[in-house]
């Protein structure tokens, strides 16, 4: 759980970030992958050395070097190069955009012959052509709208990931006092049957007194009786 909250902080601060900086998060996000370029071109080629890959230049080991040295070409040129790529990343994303719109446009007026209505079927393949359109004639421009799109996803991510964690720990805490509770009402009625079944003790009977106790007048003729000066006396 301590995990997901983490990630879901993260998540969120990065969202903020490219929101409240777009322009500064599309050129850092274009330096991080000619870095990610460079470190993996590097690792390759020291991997390769390490384990003799590069000692007969055939085949796959000469394919291996090739791409490996045109991915710390590739991220040097995007380190020297970021505000280009950032404007090329937006012409290329408005392309891709374009054709989309315009083969969803195509696609649609060949299944939607004889469809009564159907020119609202053109309305969101036409949108998408048009924002492609623009996004070839303004690509830094887009780049940073983009950023902000992306941001504001990754905002509702993290904070969606943070009240899921919040309320799944809320629902354990329930669940658990929920368990106590039912443990404690079975401990309390085991102990009632338990009660019921055990059965109740006697009372002790008090114990006899000497009858001697009881009848003191007796007990004193018993011993006039038996004395010698008595007996005299009676003679």
């Amino acid at each position: 759980m301590f995990r997901n909250i983490i990630r879901g902080i993260f998540v969120f601060l990065v969202g903020l970030c490219l929101v409240v900086w777009p322009e500064a998060a599309s050129e850092i996000l274009v330096k991080v992958l000619g870095i990610l370029l460079i470190l993996s071109g590097v690792i390759t080629i020291v991997y390769g050395l390490a384990t003799n890959t590069f000692q007969n230049l055939k085949g796959m080991s000469l394919i291996t070097l090739a791409s490996a040295v045109l991915f710390i070409i590739a991220g040097a040129v995007l380190l020297a190069r970021t505000g280009f790529f950032i404007g090329l990343i937006g012409f290329v994303f408005g392309v891709i955009l374009a054709m989309y719109g315009l083969l969803q446009i195509i696609h649609t007026y060949n299944i939607a012959k004889g469809i009564q209505g159907r020119f609202w079927l053109y309305l969101v393949p036409a949108i998408i052509f048009a924002v492609g359109i623009g996004m070839c004639f303004f690509p830094r421009e887009n780049i940073k709208i983009l950023c902000i799109i992306f941001g504001i996803c990754l905002i509702l991510l993290g904070a969606v990931e943070l009240a899921l964690v919040f309320k799944f720990r809320a629902v354990a805490k329930r669940m658990q006092q929920a368990a106590q509770e039912d443990a404690d009402r079975i401990r309390e009625n085991q102990n009632i049957v338990v009660e019921a079944i055990e059965p109740e003790e006697e009372p002790e009977a008090p114990a006899e007194e000497p009858f001697a106790e009881e009848n003191p007048s007796v007990a004193e003729e018993d011993s006039d009786e038996s004395n010698p000066d008595f007996e005299a006396g009676k003679e």
